[in-house]
């Protein structure tokens, strides 16, 4: 504040010095010059007694003149400045009883507080920039410009601290830039050149508004026309508004956190409401399945009633697939996850998209060079740019035009908590449309199952299963959208790193039918009496020696007793599970493999056991073949 303190001082007392010169010229000159006045105007010695008492009469009337005006210029300055401290009072009381700011509505902040410090200071240009820090650069984008000459409101600007170095470093360390003359201050002379001259700036004054102790962004008053002289009641003044602007911004990202933690609870309760439905479903899907590989087997000289196996086997996995999607919102659905590049993904999808899209829709990519790795499911990656396009195309009406986007982001601290997300790289993914836009009340509903705003033409299915697909990827998904204007959807995963890869993501090649037979003893367990049943057949027909267990509790009766080879196990089952059952198993009978299996993978006690068995674990419904190479693989290690 010292420079303030002096800036202050300084404009005090520049009138009333100039005033004291003056004063003080006159009075010597007259002084000086009062006998030879005398002189011209009589030759009297008489009335030079008179004179003297004249001359000093005359120097008092000066200095009562002086004073005068000395005390009515500083009574009137006093004036002006209360008149200016209430006028900014009560312009910041209004701010704070000001509906977005009562609801914590940051975007609906910017229109109304750029407009406003714009009119109360005069200013033509007021703007608020977001501060973006990555890993190499720092830049400022401006979220709101107000221009009053021009009666608009524009965004987008970047500022790069590579380009204007001397600025950033001032900004990140004072509470407040004033610049009288930019063309003349040292912090802002890289702006010179374009900036300035482009948008008549000649003064400008700065204030950080703040988050989480962090500068998150400024408010800038940018003066046009001739250079102005900023007050320590102006600086004090966008102080306040730039605090007042603090406390919307984190009452904003304080409220979208809370939404997306309702939203991930919200989605949580249904992945598990589902996943319950699901694992009843996928063992009857299972058993269905199971029984016509069985009978295709048997039926192979009869085409007529092999034709219909096969539709009875069509049809189920239709049903699969549906079980799939009913998972796939949740963390609950199985994953085949490995390396992508997003930019060759989307370049090999780029003819199938434009013909979904058809003629009247332009697509458009826009790829980041040297896109960084990252570790997803590639069908459900595609699945979700189909969704996410489908939808866009139904939002426009008429021509319209569909971006997807790539690039590589380092996300710091303050933009990943609003995110929910943590510090790390980032590969974005943006699907921007020219659409009809999404009304704010629906934006937090429309990843919900079931949601559509299509009637019954929508399933309510496509969103979801995008927002689950990106939970399960360790990433998010931002929208952002306004009625009339289209809407821009972004999804965050998180960088891979090549040496993070699994060791055990290998394919594995198909086997004929007789490199499946073997003759150990496995330990069948299944509540479920009709898949206990359809397994312990199939395993019998391979050659293998079968015991069955319908709980967790009878199959540990039967090890007691019996030398097993291997376990095949389901998870779900009631009293012990199977995640249980396998880890009693791992202590007490080591040299036992063990296979477990699950229509849905529930969470509970999955941390007492190891990562092998929950990378192989096989997911409902398989085929016979998956299950009986996955056993040769247990038995033989390979």
């Amino acid at each position: 504040m010292k420079h303030l303190v002096k800036k202050s001082v300084n404009k005090s007392w520049s009138p009333a010095l100039k005033i004291s010169l003056i004063y003080s010229v006159i009075a010597i000159l007259w002084v000086l010059g009062a006998d030879s006045l005398f002189a011209v105007l009589t030759t009297n010695i008489d009335a030079l007694p008179y004179f003297e008492i004249l001359k000093d009469v005359v120097l008092i009337f000066m200095t009562a003149i002086m004073l005068f005006l000395l005390v009515a210029r500083q009574l009137s300055k006093e004036d002006i400045r209360h008149f200016q401290i209430i006028k900014y009072n009560n312009t910041l009381a209004s701010l704070i009883k000001h509906p977005d700011f009562i609801k914590g509505d940051f975007n609906g902040m910017l229109n109304s507080l750029t407009r406003i410090l714009s009119d109360v200071l005069d200013v033509n240009r007021v703007s608020i920039w977001k501060l973006n820090k990555t890993q190499t650069t720092t830049n400022i984008e401006a979220l709101n410009l107000w221009e009053s000459s021009k009666n608009t409101h524009t965004k987008g600007v970047i500022l790069s601290s590579v380009d204007f170095p001397e600025y950033f470093k001032a900004l990140l360390h004072d509470r407040t830039l004033t610049f009288d003359d930019v063309y003349s201050d040292f912090r802002t002379k890289e702006f010179t050149e374009e900036y300035f001259p482009a948008n008549n700036i000649c003064s400008m004054l700065d204030a950080p508004f703040h988050f989480a102790g962090e500068i998150a962004g400024v408010v800038c008053l940018e003066h046009t026309g001739e250079m102005r002289n900023w007050t320590i009641e102006e600086e004090t003044f966008i102080i306040s508004a730039a605090d007042i602007l603090s406390i919307v911004f984190e009452s904003s990202q304080r409220k979208e956190l809370e939404l997306t933690l309702r939203r991930s609870e919200k989605m949580e309760a249904l992945g598990k409401l589902t996943g319950g439905i699901a694992h009843d479903y996928n063992n009857m899907l299972g058993i269905i399945i199971g029984y016509c590989e069985l009978l295709e087997l048997s039926l192979k000289n009869q085409p007529e009633l092999e034709k219909y196996i096969k539709s009875i086997y069509h049809a189920s996995e239709r049903g699969a697939k549906l079980t799939k999607k009913l998972l796939s919102f949740s963390r609950n659905k199985s994953t085949n996850s490995e390396v992508v590049n997003l930019n060759t993904l989307l370049k090999e999808e780029q003819h199938m998209l434009e013909k979904t899209l058809t003629a009247r829709i332009e697509l458009q990519l826009t790829i980041c060079d040297d896109i960084w790795p990252i570790w997803v499911d590639s069908s459900d990656l595609e699945d979700s740019i189909i969704n996410l396009c489908i939808n866009a195309m139904h939002a426009i009406d008429g021509n319209g035009k569909l971006t997807l986007q790539t690039s590589n982001k380092k996300l710091s601290t303050l933009d990943a908590e609003a995110l929910n997300l943590k510090p790390q790289d980032y590969v974005q993914l943006s699907v921007t449309d020219n659409g009809c836009g999404i009304e704010p009340s629906m934006i937090s509903k429309i990843f919900e199952p079931f949601f559509s705003t299509k009637g019954d033409k929508g399933t309510g299915l496509g969103l979801s299963q995008v927002y689950g697909f990106v939970e399960r990827s360790h990433g998010t998904i931002k929208v952002d959208s306004k009625r009339g204007h289209g809407t821009c959807i972004t999804i965050y995963f998180p960088r891979h790193a090549i040496n993070d890869t699994p060791d055990n993501e290998v394919k594995v090649k198909n086997k004929n039918s007789t490199d499946l037979r073997g003759n150990e003893t496995i330990l069948v367990v299944d509540d479920e009496i009709a898949l206990l049943d359809l397994t312990s057949e199939l395993l019998l027909q391979q050659g293998y020696h079968v015991l069955r267990a319908e709980s967790a509790e009878q199959a540990l009766d039967i090890l007691k007793n019996n030398a097993i080879d291997l376990l095949l196990s389901d998870v779900i089952m009631s009293e012990m599970n199977g995640y249980q059952l396998a880890s009693i198993v791992k202590k007490t009978y080591p040299s036992i493999k063990i296979q477990l299996v699950s229509g849905f993978v529930d969470v509970q006690n999955i941390d007492s056991l190891d990562d092998e068995l929950q990378e192989k674990m096989l997911h409902k419904p398989f085929k016979s073949d998956e299950l009986l190479q996955a056993i040769q693989r247990l038995l033989h290690n390979k």
